[in-house]
């Protein structure tokens, strides 16, 4: 194999899923071109892409934004334990 196949090998499989995003955005009546870099800019959300296709994109394409962490609840046990710690 050459260097062309190894990076060939290394690529993601398509995602069905952003094939019908694109598909999609091109419904609107947008470019290909224009779509794939909105998806891009917007990390794959259709939303977004959305509004920088009908809002203008950005100069830049933007830091991806963290995942929110759920954080665990707190919950008080004072109640199931006595005085004595037992």
């Amino acid at each position: 194999r050459d260097a062309a196949d190894e990076i060939f090998l290394k690529l993601p499989a398509p995602n069905p899923a952003t094939r019908s995003n694109v598909e999609l955005l091109m419904a609107m009546g947008f470019p290909e071109d224009e779509v794939q870099r909105a998806l891009d800019y917007a990390y794959d959300n259709v939303e977004q892409a959305a509004t920088y296709l009908m809002e203008g994109m950005p100069a830049h394409r933007p830091a991806a934004r963290p995942v929110p962490v759920a954080h665990p609840r707190t919950v008080d046990m004072s109640a199931y334990y006595d005085a004595s710690g037992g």
